[in-house]
């Protein structure tokens, strides 16, 4: 009894430890090339609005595979849908290595890596709740947002020092590790039985094009992709309104407080977002410095401070 219940344990422990990995680098894939948005600028003669849509396109497949992954987790399996998740992610990578000198392949590839690493943080925590006993679970989770939270902080100052001594474009390898967790990962995690149901695929082609002409808008400020983003979002709301099993529930728009939240940490986050994204400009016109002292020295301490103030948010919500 001894030997089993502590052979469990340590098959949990190495599963927690390779989550935690991906965890890690999912995170670092968002932050690292943040500080080199000026060479990359540069490199390609292209305006901050237009170089942005390095990070823009990663984080458009991310938010959006997020939800996918997490919807079709019953339907396919954690861990088709994880190795599959990884083996896109690298491919990504080294597409945009290869290609690095092209600009629509390199924002192919961040898109690409994007669609590949949405499946960390959306399967992660399914994994963990499935997988960890109960009375363990509070502390994976705290482990598994301490190994997020320091992707967050060191981030920046990798991508600053790789870009500053070698070339920015070995930044686009780094999530390429990931790829040591697949053995593991296929030893560790169960097969799993699969629930079968629709999706709605028509519902996620709406809503990313809707999207993604809104990016477009904001970036060209062409009127024609703002009138295809609203349609979209139209025919996105009239076709979730009469399927059964929409992608995303339509009773939520009628929550005032979830609504409410959402709009709020879109535009929190957004501003964030768009601060972080301006000021290795800031720092590289103003200050002419170099890609390792901006991740080193100017957004390092920031995510730090993020880290800390997250914490203490934490704390208090949950004192309220």
């Amino acid at each position: 009894m001894n030997s089993s219940y502590s052979q469990s344990i340590l098959r949990h422990n190495q599963l927690l430890w390779w989550l935690c990995v991906l965890s890690f680098f999912s995170v670092l894939n968002e932050m690292v090339l943040n500080v080199s948005l000026p060479e990359i600028s540069s490199d390609f003669n292209q305006s901050p609005a237009s170089t942005n849509w390095v990070n823009t396109a990663f984080i458009l497949t991310f938010s959006i595979g997020t939800a996918v992954y997490g919807k079709l987790s019953d339907q396919l399996g954690i861990k088709k849908l994880l190795l599959f998740g990884i083996i896109v992610n690298c491919f990504g990578s080294v597409i945009g290595f290869a290609g690095h000198s092209v600009f629509p392949i390199l924002i192919l590839a961040r898109f690409i890596q994007g669609a590949g690493a949405a499946a960390f943080p959306a399967l992660v925590m399914v994994v963990v709740a499935r997988y960890i006993p109960k009375g363990n679970r509070g502390k994976a989770f705290g482990f598994i947002g301490s190994i997020v939270a320091m992707g967050e902080g060191v981030g920046p100052a990798i991508g600053g020092l790789i870009a500053h001594y070698t070339h920015w474009s070995y930044l686009l390898l780094l999530p390429t590790v990931t790829i040591i967790t697949v053995p593991f990962l296929i030893k560790l995690l169960k097969k799993e039985e699969i629930v079968k149901g629709s999706f709605d695929i028509v519902g996620i082609i709406y809503m990313s094009v809707g999207i993604v002409f809104f990016m477009l808008f904001m970036t060209s400020y062409r009127i024609s992709f703002l009138v295809i983003s609203i349609l979209s979002f139209l025919i996105f709301v009239k076709h979730i309104l009469r399927i059964s099993n929409p992608f995303v529930d339509p009773a939520l728009g009628k929550n005032v407080s979830f609504m409410t939240g959402i709009i709020c940490g879109g535009l929190i986050f957004g501003t964030v977002a768009g601060f972080v994204s301006m000021v290795p400009y800031m720092m590289k016109d103003v200050y002419q410095l170099s890609a390792a002292a901006i991740g080193s020295g100017i957004i390092f301490p920031g995510t730090v401070s993020v880290i800390i103030f997250g914490y203490i948010g934490g704390v208090l919500v949950d004192r309220a």
